[in-house]
């Protein structure tokens, strides 16, 4: 393996940040259960209390709303079996509209919804990966109770216009859902002025310990349990909190809201040096140029996404093909499907996806990399 690492799969996950482990080391020490009534219960849960407090003031809550859950895919989860124990138990008429371009763990619900009789309506994109406005529109039905986009793509960073779908879903008294976990740390939350009614966060995106997530839910009358047994998070997720993490994440939003104007604007200036070196290369973007800052998703026409990323690895550059969640598929990305780019294509693409470690010498490292890599592959063909 070479001696130096270059990481460019922050969407997958970010390292943990160097600020936060020895504060981690240090949160362990606060070992006593949240539920307890003892000094030490009382330490963890006044602890977690002021940690609750900081993630809520960086996006425009208020703490009551922020629910600690294990992971992104989690909460997310969570939002759909809500809408399925809804009409299940209270026998009321439950529709759901999603995006085609969502994280699998809303895919995945959206199908079991299916499977359990909830109606579901699929939205597509354009070449860039955008929703239609007016399709959301049209999608809606009397018994649509459930919107659920995401704010930006994992795959692409294509950035949705989750202000307005918000303003189609109150007027229409829907639930509107929004998973955020790549919005976090990268794109400006307030939920005072966006009535998004839940989003979801994830810890690890931005440099906390992996295991903690949180989800936003405005009327928490709404929401119902997913996983059962004692009264923490006000009854609505069971599990002894894991305080160190809850903490450590409370410290990477704080840190990711402060850094956030500064580094976006540097990933900018590195995401369109790559935009505007790509033709030189006969490479093609995927998505909207103007979608996050940290994502780039590349094609190399004829040349296999896969091939490059397994090169860029041998090199010591760490990318990817996709979603992490979908590494081993040998079909192409739902994403990239959505595009509707030619058949030929959707089997090339690769992600660089940048964040706080991210430097000026790693771009030019990758491009010369790539451009090694393609010389060899091209000749090979």
């Amino acid at each position: 393996m070479p001696s130096k690492q270059i990481y460019f799969d922050y969407n997958a996950t970010a390292p943990v940040l160097p600020e936060l482990i020895t504060r981690y080391k240090n949160y362990l020490s606060i070992y006593g259960n949240p539920s307890s009534f003892h000094a030490l219960g009382r330490q963890a849960r006044t602890a977690i209390d002021e940690a609750r407090e900081t993630i809520a003031s960086h996006i425009g809550a208020h703490r009551s709303q922020v629910l600690f859950c294990a992971s992104g895919s989690e909460a997310n989860t969570q939002v759909i079996h809500t809408v399925v124990m809804k009409q299940i138990l209270e026998h009321k008429p439950q529709h759901i509209i999603y995006s085609a371009i969502e994280h699998p763990c809303i895919l995945n619900a959206v199908k079991w919804a299916e499977k359990m009789g909830v109606p579901v309506t699929e939205i597509g994109t354009n070449t860039l990966g955008q929703i239609n406005l007016r399709d959301i529109e049209a999608a809606i039905r009397p018994d649509t109770t459930l919107i659920t986009i995401m704010w930006a793509n994992n795959e692409i960073g294509t950035i949705q216009p989750v202000q307005e779908v918000a303003e189609i879903a109150k007027n229409h008294g829907i639930h509107f859902h929004c998973d955020g976990v790549q919005a976090l740390g990268k794109l400006a939350i307030d939920l005072n002025r966006i009535r998004i009614d839940s989003l979801t966060l994830s810890g690890h995106k931005i440099g906390a310990p992996k295991g903690i997530s949180a989800l936003f839910i405005r009327d928490e009358t709404w929401l119902r349990p997913m996983i059962w047994g004692g009264s923490q998070e006000r009854q609505l997720r069971a599990g002894t909190e894991s305080t160190p993490a809850i903490l450590a994440f409370a410290d990477a939003v704080a840190l990711a809201e402060s850094e956030r104007e500064t580094m976006i604007k540097r990933l900018t200036d590195y995401k369109h040096r790559l935009i505007d070196w790509l033709p030189s290369v006969n490479g093609r973007l995927n998505g909207d140029p103007n979608g996050l800052a940290t994502t780039v998703n590349i094609r190399f026409p004829e040349i296999s996404g896969e091939s490059i990323v397994r090169n860029l690895d041998l090199m010591g550059i760490a990318a990817s093909t996709g979603s992490a969640c979908a590494t081993g598929s040998i079909e192409p990305s739902h994403v990239i499907n959505a595009l509707n780019l030619p058949e030929s294509d959707r089997r090339t693409p690769f992600r660089i996806s940048m964040g706080r470690g991210t430097q000026a010498d790693d771009i030019l490292t990758l491009q010369t990399a790539l451009e090694t890599i393609l010389t060899r592959l091209r000749n090979r063909r």
